[in-house]
């Protein structure tokens, strides 16, 4: 497992044997050693290199002692009995000193690369729901959930799939429960607001029921809508007006998941911090 941990870095390194490189082979660490002595780390000069290069000598390991005392900076020194966690340990540090001066070297270079990112298409698809029953059972769930149900039974099934996932979740329950409740004379601001917010932008005035067409989306969202969710500008074709307003909608919703999400952490915590208990016993006063 030790000498995978290496692989990666030493293939960024360039060095020849990366995918057989073993942490227990002695005569590989030796060449490894030798390989970022005169290619990475460069901290001896080319004539202060031979003894360490003298990788059949059985003085080997103290020359390389005497380089770890040479290099800048170094926290490690050799042990009369060096264990394999020693070994990976000053390897482990070298390899990362090799890494840091190539940067180093070249940093302006690899700052102007561009990370190379992989980009995931995630592709829905039903099986085994041919039968009409299906079908028949999705359109009376988009009738009872008043949404338009698609040609698409996998655009139908993606749109119930997000709807009561929004709608239904932990947190909009919550919300909803809380609204049956707005009657009482709750002395709380905190609560007071989310009343207000809850009233503000219930049912009975987002007009969401009500849409149905492109023309409806501009109506009632766009620049003379009342809902205030229009974008300040307007391209000239309606179909991406109301694409562009339909995303500023979503993104308003996630931000406010997100705040709710908030809300119930800080209420969480305030538990213990709104009411903290001291014990004097553990108190000293004076000498």
């Amino acid at each position: 497992m030790a000498s995978k941990s290496f692989q990666r870095k030493l293939r960024a390194l360039e060095f020849p044997i990366w995918n057989k490189f073993d942490i227990e082979n002695r005569e590989h660490i030796k060449s490894l050693v030798v390989y970022l002595e005169q290619t990475k780390i460069r901290e001896l000069k080319v004539s202060q290199r031979a003894n360490l290069k003298k990788v059949k000598d059985k003085k080997w390991v103290r020359y390389f002692g005497d380089y770890l005392d040479e290099i800048e900076d170094c926290p490690y020194q050799l042990k009369p009995k060096m264990d394999q966690n020693d070994w990976v340990e000053i390897i482990e540090w070298l390899v990362s000193q090799a890494i840091a001066r190539t940067y180093s070297d070249g940093k302006d270079d690899f700052n102007r690369r561009t990370p190379i990112r992989r980009v995931e298409r995630r592709e829905y698809a039903l099986t085994g729901c041919e039968a009409k029953e299906c079908e028949e059972a999705m359109n009376g769930l988009c009738k009872f959930l008043n949404i338009p149900a698609n040609s698409d039974k996998v655009i139908t099934s993606q749109t119930l799939y997000h709807f009561i996932k929004t709608k239904f979740s932990l947190s909009s329950i919550t919300n909803y429960e809380a609204t049956l409740n707005d009657d009482e004379d709750d002395e709380d601001d905190s609560k007071r607001d989310k009343n207000m917010l809850r009233k503000r932008y219930s049912s009975q005035h987002d007009p969401w029921q009500n849409v149905k067409t492109v023309d409806d989306i501009i109506k009632y969202y766009g620049q003379n809508g009342h809902m205030a969710n229009h974008l300040g500008f307007t391209t000239g074709d309606k179909h991406v007006d109301a694409a562009a307003i339909i995303l500023r909608v979503l993104y308003v919703l996630d931000v406010r998941q997100s705040q709710n999400q908030l809300n119930e952490i800080v209420t969480f915590l305030q538990r213990f911090t709104a009411n903290p208990k001291t014990n004097p016993n553990l108190g000293k006063v004076g000498k």
